[in-house]
């Protein structure tokens, strides 16, 4: 595929997109540790979400069956969840992969809790615990949120008194951008946080951002995405909002631009909108 030309950041080998000279800019700033640009690759191009499993997990036979990308997790009491990529391997296991550049949005609580919604999406009412898939929780981070020094950290459970695995098949991994290495986990991670596919190691991950941001088709796609993007952080902000009390409706309706069935969306009793 050729290279499109760049001028002000803006693609010029694709026909003219009716979309603002500022979107189009901040497309191209993205890189995949953006998690828009992350989701929207997994979910047009999955072998993408299979590949970053397989080096990451050092494992070249891993196959992927399904990638969903930025599903809600409800819950009936207590906080909804939106996930960046949820896939399905052939074995059945589940791993949800999520980028994080701020070191907030990761702390080991919120592995748990990721965790421990995943358990409760997969396992139906009445159906016995036996029959849990096993998951893995995997946090690509750009800050050492663990704080030892190291690239990748593997988390589980074990029974203190003998050092032995619980086994309760739950599993979290950080991987952690700046401790990048040479190795070929580092390199992807390296790769991950690339905004010019020209610099980007892995061909497959160099191919898939010059379609999303050098096609027309792809432009397309991803401005369309990003658009909605920044209306569901309005949708999201004014939630929050509205959910302390800090303005009306009709104020929400006012300062964030919203019509009256997105205010009857957010202000709903089981709404899904914080990530």
């Amino acid at each position: 595929m050729p290279r499109a030309a760049h001028r002000h950041g803006v693609p010029t080998g694709v026909p003219p997109l009716t979309y603002s000279p500022r979107l189009l800019e901040k497309l191209q700033q993205f890189a995949f540790k953006d998690d828009t640009f992350f989701t929207v690759a997994c979910e047009q191009f999955p072998e993408v979400a299979e590949f970053i499993l397989r080096i990451l997990f050092d494992k070249p036979s891993l196959k992927v069956l399904r990638v969903t990308p930025q599903r809600n997790i409800g819950a009936l009491l207590g906080r909804s969840l939106r996930l960046d990529v949820l896939a399905t391997g052939d074995d059945g296991r589940i791993y949800n992969i999520e980028v994080q550049q701020a070191s907030a949005g990761a702390i080991p609580k919120r592995a748990r809790f990721h965790s421990s919604a995943i358990d409760n999406a997969f396992l139906p009412k009445g159906e016995d615990f036996a029959r849990l898939p096993e998951s893995w929780v995997v946090f690509i981070t750009q800050h050492d949120v663990i704080g030892s020094g190291h690239m990748m950290y593997h988390i589980d459970r074990v029974v203190a008194e003998t050092g032995l695995p619980f086994r309760d098949e739950a599993h979290i991994v950080y991987a952690c951008m700046d401790n990048a290495d040479f190795t070929p986990a580092g390199q992807l991670l390296d790769d991950l946080q690339r905004r010019a596919a020209s610099d980007i190691h892995y061909p497959l991950l160099a191919q898939t951002m010059r379609y999303l941001k050098e096609t027309t088709k792809g432009v397309s796609s991803m401005c369309e995405i990003m658009e909605e993007a920044i209306k569901y952080d309005r949708m999201e902000t004014a939630a929050k909002m509205l959910k302390k009390g800090i303005i009306t409706e009709e104020e929400a309706m006012d300062n964030f631009d919203l019509t009256e069935d997105e205010i009857r969306q957010i202000a709903a009793p089981n709404a899904v909108f914080f990530k």
